[in-house]
């Protein structure tokens, strides 16, 4: 599929009822065209994009407004604060998977950022520090599970990680 042309292609579309949409593996690379699928597809509800190359640098929040699972798995993406500025005011967005991805820290930027959003995988990334790569999560304020494993910070006791991560995120179930 490519990446799609960024013109005003979504105005046909405005009207189709596709809620779920799977593009993994098609080597979509620009942040643009994560733009373009949320203006052409605005019911979508499930938005799967693993395995592509998306890069991800501007200021501009993506425009998902019934958006509620998104899967950004194995992208190469690094900076948290990248994803934040593109999907943290996403209203409806309750699954964020980032699985394989290189990010090392989350730095959750405001209370109200990711405001529903009660399922995070950030399993295989790069996070070396609880600090500076876990506790921040407690700032998502309707965060219930947490999948983190295959980080360079879990220990070869993937109980005592769970332990210590309800721990240091008090509403983790």
């Amino acid at each position: 599929i490519g990446d799609a042309p960024t013109g005003d292609m979504g105005i046909g579309y405005q009207n189709i009822s596709v809620t779920t949409l799977a593009l993994n593996g098609c080597m979509i690379t620009k942040e643009d065209t994560v733009r373009w699928i949320g203006a052409a597809f605005p019911n979508l509800t499930e938005l799967y994009l693993f395995d592509n190359r998306i890069r991800i640098d501007g200021t501009v929040p993506a425009s998902f407004p019934m958006l509620q699972v998104l899967d950004l798995g194995q992208n190469g993406l690094a900076s948290w604060a990248d994803l934040d500025r593109l999907l943290g005011e996403l209203p409806r967005l309750r699954v964020l998977s980032l699985e394989g991805n290189a990010v090392d820290e989350v730095r959750v930027s405001a209370s109200d950022r990711f405001p529903v959003l009660e399922h995070l995988s950030v399993a295989r990334n790069g996070m070396t520090d609880w600090d500076r790569g876990i506790q921040q999560m407690g700032l998502l304020p309707r965060l219930k599970q947490l999948r983190f494993t295959d980080n360079p910070l879990c220990s070869e006791e993937p109980d005592v990680d769970r332990l210590v991560a309800i721990g240091r995120i008090g509403s983790l179930i």
